[in-house]
């Protein structure tokens, strides 16, 4: 089992039963805070920063990025974690909730 995090700009992978750390990498090039819990939902970890979007992660021991998203004219500060439910993403900032889904 292993667990990932990130402290500011860094993602962390480590062995669950003895702290060992298997990667850590940076998941961000401009310097923004993290205060958002990552969540695991359909085979993928999301971090949500406060000003610079989404990043999404492989759950594997190799760092894999799947992707960057940032809701294009955005300039809200989001402060929570994604929410989970019926195959939908929820998120909300200081001035919008949305909800995200596949097509």
């Amino acid at each position: 089992m292993r667990l990932n995090g990130f402290t500011p700009r860094t993602t962390i992978c480590l062995k669950a039963d003895i702290g060992e750390v298997v990667y850590q990498q940076p998941i961000s090039p401009k310097r923004d805070h993290w205060y958002a819990s990552a969540i695991l939902n359909n085979g993928k970890l999301y971090f949500v920063s406060r000003t610079s979007g989404t990043v999404i992660l492989a759950p594997k021991p190799q760092f894999e990025s799947l992707a960057t998203n940032v809701i294009a004219d955005d300039s809200s500060v989001t402060n929570t974690s994604f929410a989970a439910a019926d195959g939908r993403l929820y998120l909300r900032s200081d001035r919008f909730a949305y909800c995200i889904r596949t097509k």
